[in-house]
């Protein structure tokens, strides 16, 4: 079959935002006007004519050198490093998530309290999950997300994963942030809110995604939740702490210090000083655009357990560890 110069052009869009950007079938869809079948059957056509080549990598194993040098360097108590040279974006994601699987299920025991974080990353742990029994409480770590779609929202991977595992869950049915101080106050009072919000002192696991700046103006990201002003706000300071990254919303800088973001007090998600009384902290996160983002986060010192991909693990082990009395 011939193509024209348009409907090259038109395949290699979408197989950049499949396979690069890691857009779903059903948002190129929607971007372009399409059914998602229409746009399963043109990520085949570009396989066909040689627009997208798909090489099979044995990543039956992980990297264990790599891993144990980690290790060392961060305090981890567990890495687990995925070859994934040379994936794409959507596919790094999800070998992340599929070995993350793998780790939540030795980490979980019975009678942990584990709090759920969001992302497209978790999200993908929760798919990979085989069914289970753990006698477990999930919660989530944050309020819902605006109008993104529900594989991203807190809530819904928090259900999906409970139905993996056969463990009760709670839902935290407020919106992620909140105008002003009063509003926060008067939510925390209602007895099912309060009663979420008590277990965030009981966590005995967390499995967290790790977000970068450019992340954040995504459409699938918290910020959708946030009004005008408070976006204009957050962009400013993010710029003047220079600050790289989050986890559940805490913005933290290369060094791992705590950016003091004045709105912070409107976001409601578990403050970061939390964490430190947590047994395990998981963390899922790679790519190569995240490198800074997740260096960050482990100077933190509050993760426990890394789940990363070989590209950003040669680059955490490059770099030298701050100076003494700098970072978390």
């Amino acid at each position: 079959m011939a193509y024209n110069k348009d409907e090259i052009t038109l395949i290699t869009k979408i197989a950049r935002l499949y396979y690069e950007e890691g857009k779903t079938q059903e948002e190129i869809g929607e971007i372009f006007g399409i059914s998602r079948f229409k746009v399963l059957r043109l990520l085949q056509e570009a396989r066909d004519i040689g627009i997208v080549t798909i090489k099979i990598n044995d990543i039956t194993s992980t990297c264990s050198e790599l891993e144990e040098e980690l290790e060392e360097k961060f305090g981890l108590k567990k890495a687990i490093v995925v070859p994934t040279r040379p994936l794409p974006r959507a596919l790094i994601t999800q070998e992340i998530g599929r070995w993350g699987a793998r780790l939540l299920i030795d980490i979980i025991k019975d009678k942990d309290v584990v709090g759920v974080g969001w992302g497209a990353t978790v999200s993908e742990c929760v798919k990979h999950l085989e069914e289970d029994y753990k006698d477990t409480i999930l919660v989530p770590l944050g309020g819902g997300t605006g109008q993104i779609k529900p594989v991203y929202q807190v809530n819904e991977i928090c259900r999906e994963m409970a139905l993996k595992l056969k463990a009760k869950w709670y839902s935290l049915d407020i919106p992620i942030f909140v105008e002003n101080e009063e509003t926060k106050l008067a939510l925390f009072k209602e007895p099912k809110i309060k009663e979420v919000l008590d277990l965030w002192d009981k966590l005995t696991v967390a499995i967290i995604g790790i977000g970068n700046l450019t992340g954040l103006w995504e459409d699938r990201s918290p910020i959708l939740a946030f009004s005008k002003e408070a976006v204009d706000i957050l962009r400013e300071e993010l710029t003047l702490y220079k600050s790289v990254g989050d986890i559940v919303q805490n913005f933290f800088d290369i060094n791992g210090n705590i950016s003091p973001i004045s709105i912070r007090d409107h976001i409601i998600s578990i403050p970061i000083e939390k964490f430190k009384e947590i047994r395990d902290v998981v963390a899922l996160s790679g790519w190569k655009g995240k490198k800074e983002a997740i260096l960050g986060a482990l100077r933190t010192r509050y993760i426990t357990h890394l789940v990363t991909d070989e590209v950003v693990a040669e680059y955490l082990l490059e770099v030298e560890l701050p100076l003494p009395g700098k970072g978390g």
